[in-house]
């Protein structure tokens, strides 16, 4: 049994000198530090040493570390690092938007705040470092794709780093971690037009539309005798984009109570995100609203859904509340079999494949060439403001005013 021997000592107080088998000598003391100005509760530690002088000094150095911590244990020590601040930002960010925006901001803060600025201490960043970045970021932005993307660091929207920059000192300084944003004064360069290498709107023309609607209505009988379900379902949905003009996330996510075939119209509340949960509103507040239809995409909406009906009945399953829901209950259609059959059908019909997306431009291009007005046409697109629209389809066609519900049908027929 190791031999304790209690002592005393006038800085330190009680404590105790423990003989070890070895022969070695060890020092412990039992300290109490005081309340924990969180808990309340007394706290008390013990603190060893191979010395009497090395005792002092631990004893002297955790007084100190629980003074210096707030007379607690238990605080965790403020962010420092710009990355520390920017992930605390984000975990409060991501409880106020949805999934889609959460995935687009993490990549701007991992692919360029982060490595930038990320092991700096935040109070040391500079109103000079970040315009330094920014230009840089915007030269960045003036450099040719790679093939058919731009390389990863060069996104186009560089304004967007700066929006998040100065979310995040907003926050340090609301944390007390700063006492101003080093990012509030810095100038965004806007590039010239020729510098920004703007892409164009991708759209389809009438013709590409019309060869599009003659190839659904080929493909429609042949879906029905062979029990290709999806390629039916895949028709209405291309249609439904074309004469309504809603997102692709839009559509996927509606309900047969959606569509309403008395007030011939298409209501959108709702969208998919990226990891295929509806969430319960749009993209914007604008976003939810009543679009009018016109009678041949209602009518063939509910022929779907009479095809849908008797597809279910042949499998065994209940009747699906969705018009675009796999019947074998997977899930969603997904965007990427979305892409898959619109690229094996453009092909078929021998026309140019440019994404789900260009479905809204060609429902906007072909509204603005049949005289619709652009507040008709962002009330229907859901754009929270007609500059939005005017900013996208400016170049497209000049400004008329005609009734909206019908006057994609009766053009593409004329």
């Amino acid at each position: 049994m190791n031999e304790k021997v209690k002592k005393e000592n006038k800085q330190i107080g009680t404590y105790y000198v423990e003989t070890l088998k070895s022969g070695k000598k060890s020092y412990k003391k039992q300290l109490k530090l005081g309340v924990d100005s969180m808990t309340g509760k007394e706290i008390i530690t013990t603190v060893s040493a191979d010395s009497f002088e090395n005792l002092k000094l631990k004893v002297e150095r955790r007084k100190r570390e629980f003074l210096d911590n707030g007379g607690t244990l238990k605080r965790q020590s403020d962010p420092t690092t710009f990355e520390e601040v920017a992930t605390m930002w984000f975990e409060v960010y991501t409880l106020e938007v949805k999934y889609n925006t959460q995935r687009a901001t993490n990549s701007h803060l991992e692919t360029y705040l982060k490595p930038v600025f990320g092991q700096f201490l935040i109070q040391k960043i500079t109103p000079a470092m970040i315009q330094k970045q920014v230009n840089e970021w915007a030269q960045n932005a003036r450099l040719p794709k790679d093939g058919k993307y731009r390389s990863r660091g060069n996104t186009k929207n560089y304004d967007r780093n700066l929006v998040y920059l100065k979310m995040i000192f907003d926050f340090a300084v609301g944390m007390g971690l700063m006492t101003a944003n080093p990012a509030e004064k810095t100038k965004l360069p806007r590039l010239c037009k020729d510098e920004r290498q703007e892409e164009k709107i991708k759209h389809y023309t009438k013709a590409e539309v019309t060869l599009m609607l003659d190839g659904m209505k080929d493909l429609i009988p042949s879906a029905v005798a062979t029990g290709e379900y999806r390629f039916h379902a895949m028709m209405a949905y291309l249609r439904l984009l074309l004469f309504s003009g809603v997102r692709a996330s839009e559509a996927l996510a509606l309900t047969w109570n959606d569509i309403n075939q008395k007030e011939k119209s298409l209501h959108v509340t709702k969208t998919l995100n990226g990891r295929h949960e509806v969430e319960a509103s749009t993209k914007t507040q604008s976003g939810e609203r009543a679009i009018p239809l016109d009678d041949e995409t209602l009518k063939a909406m509910r022929d779907w859904k009479v095809q849908q009906g008797k597809y279910c009945l042949k499998i065994g399953q209940p009747m699906s509340s969705h018009p675009f829901y796999t019947l074998e209950g997977s899930g969603y259609l997904t965007p990427d079999y979305v892409r898959s059959f619109l690229k094996r059908f453009c092909k078929h019909l021998k026309i140019p494949y440019l994404g789900i997306h260009c479905f809204r431009h060609t429902h906007a291009s072909m509204l603005l060439n049949a005289g619709v007005g652009y507040k008709e046409i962002s009330e229907r697109l859901g754009h929270k403001d007609i500059s939005v629209t005017m900013n996208v389809y400016s170049h497209l066609s000049p400004e008329k005013q005609k009734p909206v519900a019908t006057v994609l049908a009766r053009f593409l027929s004329s």
